[in-house]
């Protein structure tokens, strides 16, 4: 039976970093961390000639030629493929990913928009989609085009980012107790 955890929370909240350490803790082989931004992050890098990893590194640097951010990047461009994709497509995208592994268990981190759920919910039982939100002194959604999300019937379970190693165990209790594996 599939488990899916998704993280939900602002730019620099954490959410990577729990998503790591759940999948370490566990083992790759049992739980999976899948970046629900990849294929955006993908598209982005290949159509503006960057790297991935830069893009992750250096998301809030302004790009000389672009004129804006990476961040920036990714949203302008998220916003040109809505149009064509729907406002679902990214947790499409996600949906279709989980089926080439062999994992029961997934962290989805990025998560930020109720659409990007929609497409979880219709393949999954409620009881099987928990949404963590993160919030982090210093760390707000302006500017973007996440926020938290909130759904009917799907459990959410709020924690607070301040220390770092009290932060990591707190995820993983949560992901032991969601995936039946404390």
């Amino acid at each position: 039976m599939t488990k899916i955890m998704i993280l939900n929370g602002p730019p620099r909240c954490g959410k990577d970093t729990a998503a790591n350490a759940i999948e370490e803790y566990f083992g790759e082989d049992i739980c999976k961390h899948i970046k629900l931004s990849a294929p955006l992050k993908y598209i982005v890098s290949n159509v503006f000639g960057f790297s991935v990893e830069q893009l992750e590194h250096d998301k809030d640097i302004t790009h000389k030629e672009l004129s804006m951010s990476y961040r920036d990047a990714q949203i302008h461009t998220f916003n040109q493929l809505v149009p064509v994709f729907g406002e679902d497509w990214l947790g499409r995208w996600t949906v279709n990913q989980l089926g080439k592994y062999d994992q029961s268990f997934f962290v989805i981190s990025d998560g930020g928009r109720t659409a990007d759920i929609l497409p979880f919910l219709r393949e999954l039982s409620p009881e099987n989609l928990l949404i963590v939100q993160i919030m982090r002194e210093g760390c707000s959604f302006t500017n973007g085009i996440r926020s938290y999300i909130a759904a009917n019937n799907v459990r959410t379970r709020p924690t607070v980012n301040r220390d770092i190693d009290a932060f990591k165990a707190e995820m993983i209790d949560f992901a032991g107790e969601f995936f039946g594996n404390e």
